[in-house]
């Protein structure tokens, strides 16, 4: 969702983190009365990546989904977890096995766009956010290229069984 005037910059940086099929847009004051467009938007509980251990016992035979990328997950990584960069989540959607899949990443960045897109193509999925453990001394990449940290519902840290709305 943008103003006519953010379109282009939004699908320039849209395609920076790595959104690249972009098939259209909505300009927001066009669509907000139109019924439809609530269906056009997911609610999706919030879960922390401590609860990752609890929810996997909680849903048997879950995977749990790390979407951050091949080398920051050779430097550590949830046990038996599987790896699937987000912005590669298109090509592996179908080798994801039918089960409630957990997905989490360094910040919960990442996560966010993977959750909808994943609920998009048919998957049972959970958003795990905050930060993953890393070695010490070690800073996530999004809070390392100086982003200051994360970003959830405009800024404002949603309790952990709270929901959040992602446009899809």
């Amino acid at each position: 969702m943008a103003s006519e005037a953010d379109v282009d910059p939004t699908v320039r940086t849209l395609i920076r983190i790595g959104c690249d099929r972009i098939a259209g847009y909505a300009v927001f004051e066009e669509v907000a009365d139109d019924p439809t467009f609530d269906a056009a938007c997911a609610s999706i509980r919030v879960h922390r990546t401590s609860e990752i251990a609890e929810l996997s016992r909680l849903h048997d035979e879950s995977v749990v989904l790390d979407v951050r990328g091949a080398t920051e997950f050779a430097r550590g990584a949830i046990p038996g977890a599987v790896n699937h960069a987000h912005t590669r989540l298109a090509d592996y959607v179908d080798e994801l096995p039918h089960r409630k899949i957990i997905v989490h990443c360094a910040t919960g960045r990442r996560a966010a766009l993977a959750v909808p897109f994943l609920r998009q193509q048919g998957v049972d999925a959970l958003y795990c956010d905050g930060p993953f453990p890393l070695p010490a001394g070690e800073a996530a990449p999004e809070q390392a290229a100086g982003s200051g940290g994360r970003e959830v519902d405009a800024g404002q840290e949603i309790a952990p069984g709270r929901r959040a709305s992602f446009s899809i």
